[in-house]
């Protein structure tokens, strides 16, 4: 995860897409009184995936398998859990 590293840019990486873009534009305004932006990160798996770090849980502890929110934005569908 070497574009993981910016703590300063919302949902950092290598690449630029209109919803993208338009995620960056609003996560200042909608997660910043929630997560920071080194605790969000985008990876083009089957179009974009942006994965949010969620605050205070315990990632791998059982019940809870991961302690990320991931949306997932493929031509024209989106997804998440």
């Amino acid at each position: 995860m070497g574009s993981r590293q910016n703590a300063t840019e919302w949902f950092p990486s290598d690449r630029t897409t209109p919803f993208l873009d338009r995620v960056r534009a609003l996560a200042s305004e909608r997660l910043a009184h929630l997560v920071g932006p080194g605790e969000t990160w985008e990876t083009d798996y089957a179009g974009c995936l942006l994965m949010v770090d969620v605050p205070e849980v315990p990632d791998g502890k059982w019940p809870v398998i991961t302690n990320r929110i991931q949306i997932r934005w493929d031509d024209g569908l989106l997804g998440g859990y």
